[in-house]
């Protein structure tokens, strides 16, 4: 019988690793057949549970390996395995989940760190009581009941965040049409050098950024915006914007726009200034429109 999926889920950094994770007690043909499986941004993992070892023969593509004791925290971890190996002094480990390269770097998993590792369901009940405890459901949470009950009549909801990013490439929920605009580059803070990352469109309620980032939903983000035109009189405009995570796909994290409106902000209170208010970026938006040419929506 097929065991169903798993998620997994990186608890201290508030990432997720993988939604569609095989956990199994593999044995080394199998592990030689799943292993090819696991390619950049596909989101596939293996949970291999009790760890027996791994055939280096058989990784062909570098994988990134998590060593678990059995509260599911990180004792060790191996990034572009069968290049990089555990230390033979490294405790042992109840279990590894096996994950594409550069899944660790992208996640900033750290020694210590807890992740959590169920079955789809478990993980939307999970959810669900930390919805009830903090008040904060994850974009589109609030549509779903369990993750796998069927919906019930033709006007019954969609399902939860949980299986639209059980999907490679899950609905996009943006509300307004996004348009391409060409050298418009975002930064953001991920404990190195910034380094700018190319937007695919924006939007004037969001934008979809190339990265190997993987945020959780409602995860808040801080960017700069930055347009250059060469050839321009001071050719440069930037902006600085918060946004939150609301999807991500194979190639990056679509991002939902936070906007504070200060026109309806009441007679003597300070305008708040933590990133563009909305005039603010509406300005910017008109700016990059004048100069691209075309109309933005």
């Amino acid at each position: 019988m097929e065991t169903p999926k798993h998620c997994a889920y990186n608890q201290t950094s508030d990432c997720i690793l993988g939604m569609d994770v095989d956990a199994a007690d593999f044995s080394d043909v199998t592990l030689n057949e799943r292993i090819p499986q696991l390619t950049p941004h596909s989101g596939v993992g293996l949970w291999m549970v009790p760890f027996r070892g791994i055939p280096a023969s058989g990784v062909r593509v570098p994988l990134d390996l998590l060593y678990l004791n059995r509260d599911c925290q990180v004792i060790d971890f191996v990034e572009s395995f069968p290049n990089h190996r555990v230390s033979a002094s490294s405790p042992t480990a109840a279990s590894v989940l096996a994950l594409p390269q550069q899944s660790i770097s992208s996640s900033h998993t750290q020694l210590g760190d807890q992740l959590v590792v169920c079955i789809a369901a478990e993980m939307d009940r999970r959810m669900k009581r930390f919805t009830a405890a903090t008040g904060f459901a994850p974009p589109g949470f609030e549509e779903a009941s369990e993750f796998h009950q069927p919906p019930e009549g033709k006007n019954a909801k969609q399902k939860g965040w949980l299986s639209r990013w059980l999907s490679p490439n899950p609905p996009d929920p943006r509300r307004s049409p996004r348009e391409p605009i060409p050298g418009l580059t975002a930064f953001f803070w991920t404990g190195g050098t910034p380094e700018p990352h190319a937007i695919r469109n924006v939007s004037s309620t969001g934008l979809y950024v190339v990265t190997e980032e993987r945020w959780y939903p409602g995860t808040q983000i801080r960017l700069t915006l930055t347009k250059k035109d060469e050839g321009e009189r001071g050719g440069e405009r930037s902006l600085f914007v918060q946004a939150k995570a609301v999807r991500w796909g194979n190639d990056g994290v679509g991002l939902e726009f936070v906007l504070p409106d200060n026109r309806h902000l009441r007679r003597g209170e300070a305008p708040q200034k933590d990133g563009a208010d909305r005039q603010d970026f509406e300005e910017f938006l008109e700016e990059l429109r004048h100069r691209k040419g075309s109309k933005l929506q």
